[in-house]
């Protein structure tokens, strides 16, 4: 804070005008350029690395920090960094803690893992989530999560460049309403991904319909969003996170991962 005052106080002394650039600078890194679209494709790439170490890492016994360890090494080998918010793995009534960390907990089957990995390249993140389980969990739970990835199948009929953002939002209720399970939602919207350093990747274009319900923005091109899509399962099988970032360009708009939405069984 002094260094700053001192600063001004010596650009004040030659006249000059100091005017806080926030904001401005903010609108600037919400809008990617194409050197800053192709480091978000490789983070993307990471990410789906990352998932798909997963995949073949989860096995009876396996606990949440060796699963963290493994794919955080996965990720690292594609060329990934360190993540600006530490990665998140908890499995059962845990992942009900949200950004619980990982523990020495084992992973038993029939558990519901929740993965939330971020591809990094050059500090450009890109989120991806995904819930997984040895074998397959209650089955009212399976399908609970199932039909909330639904929701990335239906926002895919409408992703397009300038896309508003009550027009999203509205698609993101329509579909949880007409699937029967709105009232089971937590959090359903996202932010914008991006430039990031810890201890935080969150942008500064939030965006849900539960707390924005009259959002009049648009998903410009060259704007990095995440989706979430959280719901609470029954049974005691415990939450679901479904992460997808999308990438909006003059010509398209489009979801990064090539990774599954549905639950991942193994």
């Amino acid at each position: 804070m002094g260094d700053r005052r001192c600063c001004q106080a010596a650009f004040g002394s030659k006249g000059c005008t100091v005017v806080d650039g926030t904001e401005i600078a903010r609108e600037v890194r919400g809008i990617k350029s194409d050197a800053e679209m192709a480091c978000v494709e490789k983070a993307a790439r990471i990410a789906d690395i990352g998932l798909e170490a997963a995949c073949e890492l989860l096995r009876v016994g396996i606990t949440e920090l060796e699963l963290w360890g493994e794919v955080t090494a996965a990720m690292t080998r594609a060329g990934g960094e360190n993540q600006a918010i530490p990665m998140l793995v908890t499995s059962s009534l845990k992942a009900v803690s949200g950004h619980g960390l990982a523990s020495r907990k084992q992973i038993a089957p029939g558990e519901v893992v929740f993965l939330d990995v971020c591809g990094v390249f050059n500090r450009y993140h890109v989120d991806q989530a995904r819930s997984f389980s040895i074998g397959e969990p209650h089955p009212e739970a399976m399908e609970r999560i199932n039909t909330s990835a639904g929701v990335f199948g239906a926002l895919s009929e409408i992703l397009k460049p300038n896309l508003a953002v009550r027009s999203f939002n509205e698609t993101v209720v329509n579909c949880y309403k007409e699937a029967g399970i709105h009232e089971h939602r937590d959090f359903i919207g996202g932010y914008e991904m991006g430039l990031s350093f810890p201890p935080d990747w969150v942008g500064t274009f939030p965006y849900d319909p539960d707390s924005l319900p009259d959002d009049d923005r648009v998903f410009a091109p060259g704007r990095v969003v995440n989706h979430e899509s959280q719901c609470f399962l029954p049974h005691l099988q415990g939450y679901s996170i479904l992460i997808d970032t999308a990438a909006f360009i003059e010509t398209q708009a489009r979801w990064l991962s090539r990774v599954q939405h549905d639950l991942i069984v193994v």
